[in-house]
């Protein structure tokens, strides 16, 4: 299993989990009980010039192959597997953002996050539901 890694500078907290393959970049701040799954990337500010650092706050869950640059997810939230969260965008505390393929039978383009609230996310699954 690869090894994860975190750049010197970053801030990780007490009782973080860091799982195989994940990075953690230079400046990036990671609160207390924070799950990073395999394989996520949480930017650093090195490179490009200006960037923001990526803040993670207490008790989110960032789940595997997620990518975060310049982003802050608040507490207690939810970034899905594969979501692409990019240069100031907030998930706000509770909710989630995730890699939707198809939403309202549209389908959507695989690399972009749409951020949902937990309310939308109940009706995207209940409409998902009805469709079958």
């Amino acid at each position: 299993m690869p090894p994860m890694y975190v750049n010197i500078g970053a801030y990780v907290d007490e009782g973080t989990m860091i799982d195989s393959h994940a990075l953690v970049g230079s400046c990036a701040q990671v609160g207390a009980g924070v799950h990073l799954s395999a394989a996520v990337q949480i930017g650093g500010v090195l490179e490009p010039a200006g960037a923001r650092p990526v803040i993670v706050e207490d008790g989110a869950l960032i789940s595997h192959k997620a990518c975060l640059h310049g982003a802050r997810v608040e507490s207690n939230a939810l970034v899905g597997i594969g979501a692409i969260v990019l240069d100031g965008a907030v998930i706000r505390a509770g909710a989630f953002a995730e890699l939707c393929r198809q939403l309202d039978a549209q389908l959507i383009d695989p690399h972009i996050a749409y951020l949902l609230s937990a309310d939308q996310h109940e009706h995207h699954d209940r409409d998902q539901d009805s469709n079958s």
